[in-house]
C-alpha cells in the first residue's frame, strides 16, 4: 500500500504544474521581485516525520532560465536577504549546503520546486524563502514565503457526517487526517468498522489527506452514539508511532418511541371521581402533540389533547394516546378504566364569610348517576334536611342538602360529617360513603387576661413584669396597657409584655385587638410592700488600670424632706447630693473618683441606703453590690523550665512562660541574652529546643494594654553526653529485611563519638550533616529477622572523647526488638491419656506460640482419602465412637503450622457391638471345627505314645478339661508368621479374648500336640 502511495504521489508531483490560485499564495509582478513561487502559505508537520512541500516557481517577464546550465534550488530561513545573510541558507541543491535534510522531488528545469523535508525537529520551525540559481539568473522569491511549524503532537483527525441525520436515512460518515508526509501516511482506526479501506486524497493546495469512510442507515438507537477515530502517525522511519484521537456524538432525529399511558388512581375507581391519564413518549425533536382516544364499537373517539387528560368518571372504558412529532407518530398500549363497586364520597361546601356573627350557607352534595334512585344524605347539622336534586351543566345530576347558620367562635373547629347512602340491587341493599370537613371560624379576641410577676406585694423601685394573653382568630395584632386614674385610664405601654420599675401602686389592665374587634382584660392590682428600694451603683469612665473613673451610688428619694442615708465601702464619710430627675422625682447620690490599678479587679462595691420612717423614729435599710472588672497589662510574668537543673548537651528542654492579664496575653516572645543585645529566639507561651550550649533566657508577655518582662532563667549544660538513638526501618516481622541504626549527636564534628553495639563488633561509622547544619554519627546494619529475634535487646554505647582525647565520657541506649512471626511449636495434648473406652469423653488441646497470637485453631482427622475438618478452636471435646489419628493447624495473619499427630486407641473390653459380632463368628467356627474333628476321628486311628513323645515340647498344650477349645480375638497389630499359644508370645497378643466351649465327648487327660483339631484356636486380627 505504501508503494502504491509513493507511485501516486510521484505521478502527481511530476504531472501537476499549476495550482489553483484560491488555495495557493503567489505574488504578482507588482511585488518587485524577479522570482515568484506558488506554494501553501502555512504548513504544519510532526517531529520525526517528513513534510512534502508542493511548489512551482515563475520568473519575472523579461527574465528567462538558461537551459544550457544547471538550475539549482535554494531554501533560506528567516530572511530573504541572501547576500547579507548567507548563513540563512539551510539547503542548496548544488550540494554546497545541506544543513536541513531537504531534497527537491520536482524538476527545477520544469519550474517545479516541490521539496521533501525529512526527519523533522521542532527547531526547524521557521519562515522559509525559495531561491533559484541559474547563472546568470539569480533571484530570491522575496515576496513569497512559507511558514513551517513542526510540532511534537500530531493534529487531531476530523469526523464529518454528510446527509440528513435522522432515522431511516442513509448518511456517509468519514474520518480524515492531515497527511503532511504522503510517503508515510497515518493509520486511521475507528469504532464504526474494524478494517476500513484507507484513501489518500490530494487537496486543492496540493497537500494530502488520508480518509476512511462508511455509509450507514440510521435508527433511533444511533442517537447519542459516540464515534471515536484515532490517527497513528509513524515517526522515526516507522520505529515509533504518535497518536491523536477525535470523538463526535451522533444526534439522530426520530419519531416517537416507547409511547405509554398511565392512570392515576390506578386500577378501580369510583363513579363520579376524578381520573388522571398521562401519556409519555421518547422522541427527537420532542413530541409536539399528544392525542387521547377512547375505543368504541364503530371507531375510536378523540376525547382530548395534551400529555395529561383529567376527567370525572361516569363509566368504564378503554383509552389510549398517540404521540406525534414532525417525523411520525406512535400509539401507546391501551389502558382499561374500571368502575369500582363503592359509591363516591359526598362533597361539603361552605359559601359566605366564615367569621363570627356572619350567616353562611353549608351544603352537602352527592353525585347521582341514577336520578331514579338518588342517594339519601344525612349529616350532624340537622337531623331531617330537605333533599334537592339538581341537573348539572354536563346533564348529570347531583343530590344536595343545605343549611344556613349564624357563626360564633364556639363553632371554630367543629367537624361537619355527611353520609351518602346509595340504594342498589333495586333498593334491596345500600352502599354508604362519608365525608368530613372542619369549620375554621374567624373571631375577635376572647378570654383576655393579665398575669403579674412577681406576684403579691412588691418593693418600691423593684422590677415588675405584666403579661397579657388572649385567644383570637386571626391572632391578636395589638395589645395595649392602661393604668386607671381618677379622671380617665392612662395608656402606659403596648405589646403583650410590659416591664417597669415600681414607684407606686395602681390598677392595670390590657386590651387585645385584631381586625374583627377587641376585648378588655380584668384588672390587676399592684401593691407596694413595706421595704425600701435598693440603691443603684454606676461607674463612668474607661475601667482599666491607670485610668480615673467616677463611681456613684444613688437611691430613690420619694420623700425629699427625709432623704435616705447612703454608706459604702469606698469612703467612710461621703458627701450626699440630692438631684431632681426629669420626671420631677428626686434621687440621693454619693460619688467618688479613683485611679484604678490591677488590684481593683474583682473588688466588690457595697452600698447601703437607710430610709428614716415614722418621723425619724425608725430606719429601713436596703443594700446593693457591684464587682469591678478592671483591664490591666500583664502581671506576675514568670518562666519555668523542664527538666529542671543541669541538662545534657543535645537533650530536649521545654520553657514555659506564664502571666496574668486582662484581657489575656495576646503574645509571648522569647529572648536569649548575648554580649551585644538580646536575641529573639521564639514566640508562644511554650518554647522547646535541643540544647547545644547554656545561656540565659527570658520572656515578654504582651496584651493591648502593655507588656511585662519575666525574670531570667539560667540554662546550664551538664557534664554527661546525650544518649544515642536506636531506630528500626522496615516491616518488623520474620523473613523481612530491616535496617537498624544507632546514631549519636555530634556537636564536635572534628572529634566524633565512637559507637559500639551488640549487633556487630566492628561497625563502619558514618557522619551525616543534618538539615540544621549540625552533625550526627551513625552505625547501621541490615538483618533478616526470624522469630528468635523477638525480645532481643539492642544495646548501643556512644563514647565521646574529651580533654583533647585524653578522657572519654560514655552514654548508652537500649531497645527491645518486637518481631511478628507465624505460629511455632504447635503441639497437641490429650486428656485422658492412654487407651480410652468407647463412649467416653476425650479432650484435645492445641497450643502454639505466635505473634500476633494465633487467630484460628483448626482440628483434622486423617482418613484414607483426605483429612477431614472436625472442629475449630484450641480446645476440642467429643464422645469417642472409634479410634483415629488427629492433628491441629494453628493460623495467624502471617502463616500457619501443623502439629504432630496424636493417635486415639479404643480399649477392648468396652466395644460391645464388635465383641458380640466376633463371638458370634467364633461360635460358628467352633461348631464347624467340632464337625471336622468328629469326622476325622471316625476315619483316623489314635496316635501312639511314641508319636506323642516325638512332638516338640514347645508345641504341646495340656488340658485338664475334656474337649476344651478356644477362640482367640486379637486387636493388636501382629507380625506375619505362625501363631503360638506359648507364654513367651503372650506379650504380643494384646487384648486377647477367649471363647471356651465344652465338647460332650469324654476323654482322658492326655498331652496332645497343637496339630490336634480339638485344640485349634480361632484368631481374629485387627489390622
Amino acid at each position: 500500500m505504501a508503494d502504491q502511495s509513493v507511485r501516486m504521489v510521484t505521478a502527481i508531483v511530476l504531472h501537476s504544474v499549476f495550482f489553483l490560485s484560491v488555495c495557493f499564495t503567489g505574488a504578482s509582478a507588482d511585488c518587485g521581485s524577479d522570482l515568484f513561487i506558488t506554494a501553501p502559505k502555512e504548513m504544519e508537520a510532526l517531529t520525526g516525520s517528513c513534510l512534502q512541500i508542493p511548489c512551482n516557481f515563475s520568473i519575472k517577464s523579461g527574465e528567462k532560465i538558461n537551459s544550457a546550465t544547471t538550475t539549482f534550488g535554494v531554501w533560506m530561513i528567516k530572511s530573504s536577504d541572501f547576500f547579507n545573510n548567507p548563513n540563512n541558507v539551510v539547503f542548496n541543491s548544488s550540494g554546497t549546503v545541506s544543513t536541513y535534510p531537504m531534497s527537491f522531488t520536482g524538476d527545477l528545469s520544469e519550474k517545479i520546486c516541490t521539496t521533501l523535508f525529512s526527519n523533522l525537529k521542532t527547531k526547524y520551525t521557521h519562515r522559509f524563502f525559495f531561491r533559484v540559481e541559474n547563472r546568470p539568473f539569480l533571484a530570491t522569491a522575496d515576496c513569497d514565503y512559507l511558514e513551517i511549524t513542526v510540532k511534537d503532537s500530531p493534529p487531531k483527525p476530523r469526523i464529518e457526517i454528510s446527509g440528513d441525520v435522522k432515522e431511516k436515512e442513509s448518511v456517509s460518515i468519514s474520518c480524515s487526517a492531515s497527511t503532511p508526509c504522503p510517503h508515510s501516511p497515518p493509520q486511521l482506526t475507528w469504532n464504526l468498522q474494524p478494517d476500513s479501506h484507507h484513501m489518500m486524497e490530494e487537496n486543492t493546495d496540493r497537500t494530502f489527506t488520508t480518509r476512511i469512510q462508511k455509509n450507514i442507515t440510521l435508527s433511533h438507537e444511533h442517537d447519542g452514539f459516540i464515534i471515536s477515530c484515532s490517527a497513528r502517525y509513524p515517526v522515526n522511519e516507522g520505529k515509533d508511532v504518535k497518536t491523536s484521537e477525535e470523538r463526535k456524538t451522533l444526534s439522530v432525529s426520530y419519531a416517537p418511541k416507547n409511547t405509554s399511558a398511565s392512570i392515576s388512581p390506578s386500577c378501580w375507581v369510583s363513579a363520579g371521581s376524578r381520573v388522571n391519564l398521562t401519556c409519555s413518549s421518547r422522541a427527537k425533536p420532542p413530541v409536539s402533540r399528544f392525542t387521547w382516544f377512547k375505543t368504541s364499537r364503530d371507531a375510536p373517539i378523540k376525547v382530548s389533547e395534551g400529555d395529561f387528560y383529567s376527567f370525572n368518571v361516569t363509566d368504564g372504558g378503554v383509552y389510549y394516546c398517540v404521540a406525534s412529532n414532525q417525523l411520525g407518530d406512535q400509539t401507546s398500549s391501551e389502558v382499561h378504566l374500571t368502575i369500582e363497586d363503592s359509591p363516591p364520597k359526598p362533597r361539603i361546601e361552605i359559601s359566605g364569610d366564615v367569621k363570627e356573627k356572619d350567616s353562611v350557607s353549608i351544603s352537602c352534595s352527592a353525585s347521582t348517576p341514577c336520578p331514579h334512585s338518588p342517594p339519601q344524605l344525612t349529616w350532624n347539622l340537622q337531623p331531617d334536611s330537605h333533599h334537592m336534586m339538581e341537573e348539572n351543566t354536563d346533564r348529570t345530576f347531583t343530590t344536595r342538602i343545605q343549611k344556613n347558620i349564624t357563626l360564633s367562635h364556639e363553632q371554630d373547629g367543629f367537624i361537619i360529617t355527611c353520609s351518602a347512602r346509595y340504594p342498589v340491587n333495586e333498593g334491596k341493599d345500600v352502599k354508604t360513603s362519608e365525608e368530613r370537613k372542619t369549620l375554621s371560624v374567624s373571631y375577635a379576641p376572647k378570654n383576655t387576661s393579665v398575669s403579674i410577676s412577681p406576684s403579691g406585694r412588691v418593693s418600691a423601685g423593684s422590677r415588675v413584669n405584666l403579661t397579657c394573653s388572649s385567644r383570637a382568630k386571626p391572632p391578636v395584632s395589638r395589645f395595649t396597657w392602661f393604668k386607671t386614674s381618677r379622671d380617665a385610664p392612662i395608656k402606659v405601654s403596648e405589646g403583650d409584655f410590659y416591664s417597669f420599675n415600681v414607684t407606686d401602686g395602681g390598677v392595670y389592665y390590657c386590651v387585645a385587638t385584631n381586625q374583627l374587634g377587641d376585648q378588655t382584660s380584668s384588672e390587676i392590682h399592684l401593691t407596694i410592700e413595706d421595704s425600701p428600694p435598693k440603691p443603684r451603683i454606676e461607674i463612668s469612665g474607661d475601667v482599666k488600670e491607670k485610668e480615673s473613673v467616677s463611681i456613684s451610688c444613688s437611691a430613690s428619694t420619694p420623700c425629699p424632706h427625709s432623704p435616705p442615708q447612703l454608706t459604702w465601702n469606698l469612703q467612710p464619710d461621703s458627701h450626699h447630693m440630692m438631684e431632681e430627675n426629669t420626671d420631677r422625682t428626686f434621687t440621693t447620690k454619693i460619688q467618688k473618683s479613683i485611679t484604678l490599678s490591677h488590684e481593683h479587679d474583682g473588688f466588690i462595691i457595697n452600698c447601703s441606703a437607710r430610709y428614716p420612717v415614722n418621723e425619724g423614729k425608725d430606719v429601713k435599710t436596703s443594700e446593693e453590690r457591684k464587682t469591678l472588672s478592671v483591664s490591666y497589662a500583664p502581671k506576675n510574668t514568670s518562666v519555668s523550665i523542664s527538666p529542671s537543673g543541669r541538662v545534657p548537651a543535645g537533650s530536649r528542654v521545654n520553657l514555659t512562660c506564664s502571666s496574668r492579664a486582662k484581657p489575656p496575653v495576646s503574645r509571648f516572645t522569647w529572648f536569649k541574652t548575648s554580649r551585644d543585645a538580646p536575641n529573639k529566639v521564639s514566640e508562644g507561651d511554650f518554647y522547646s529546643f535541643n540544647v547545644t550550649d547554656g545561656g540565659v533566657y527570658y520572656c515578654v508577655a504582651t496584651n493591648q494594654l502593655g507588656n511585662q518582662t519575666s525574670s531570667e532563667i539560667h540554662l546550664t549544660v551538664e557534664d554527661s553526653p546525650p544518649k544515642p538513638r536506636i531506630e528500626i526501618s522496615g516491616d518488623v516481622k520474620e523473613k523481612e529485611s530491616v535496617s537498624i541504626s544507632c546514631s549519636a549527636s555530634t556537636p564536635c564534628s572534628h572529634s566524633p563519638p565512637q559507637l559500639t553495639w551488640n549487633l556487630q563488633p566492628a561497625s563502619h561509622l558514618m557522619m551525616e550533616e543534618n538539615t540544621d547544619r549540625t552533625f550526627t554519627t551513625t552505625i547501621q546494619k541490615s538483618i533478616t529477622l526470624s522469630h528468635e529475634h523477638d525480645g532481643f535487646i539492642i544495646t548501643c554505647s556512644a563514647r565521646y572523647p574529651v580533654n583533647e582525647g585524653k578522657d572519654v565520657k560514655t552514654s548508652e541506649e537500649r531497645k527491645t526488638l518486637s518481631v511478628s512471626y507465624a505460629p511455632k511449636n504447635t503441639s497437641v495434648s490429650i486428656s485422658p491419656s492412654g487407651r480410652v473406652s468407647a463412649g467416653s469423653r476425650v479432650n484435645l488441646t492445641c497450643s502454639s506460640r505466635a505473634k500476633p497470637p494465633v487467630s484460628r485453631f483448626t482440628w483434622f482427622k486423617t482418613s484414607r482419602d483426605a483429612p477431614i475438618k472436625v472442629s475449630e478452636g484450641d480446645f476440642y471435646s467429643f464422645n469417642v465412637t472409634d479410634g483415629g489419628v488427629y492433628y491441629c493447624v494453628a493460623t495467624n495473619q502471617l502463616g500457619d503450622q501443623t502439629s504432630s499427630e496424636i493417635h486415639l486407641t479404643i480399649e477392648g473390653g468396652v466395644n460391645y457391638p464388635l465383641l458380640g459380632a466376633v463371638l458370634g463368628g467364633i461360635i460358628g467356627i467352633i461348631v464347624l471345627i467340632g464337625l471336622v474333628v468328629f469326622v476325622w476321628r471316625l476315619k483316623s486311628p489314635h496316635p501312639t505314645a511314641h508319636q506323642s513323645q516325638n512332638q516338640p515340647v514347645g508345641e504341646t498344650v495340656t488340658t485338664e478339661e475334656e474337649g476344651v477349645h478356644y477362640g482367640e480375638i486379637n486387636f493388636s497389630r501382629l507380625r506375619s508368621g505362625p501363631s503360638s499359644v506359648s507364654e513367651q508370645d503372650g506379650g504380643q497378643q494384646e487384648d486377647t479374648l477367649y471363647a471356651q466351649v465344652k465338647v460332650s465327648k469324654a476323654a482322658d487327660n492326655v498331652t496332645r500336640t497343637a496339630d490336634v483339631p480339638e485344640d485349634l484356636y480361632a484368631q481374629v486380627k485387627r489390622k
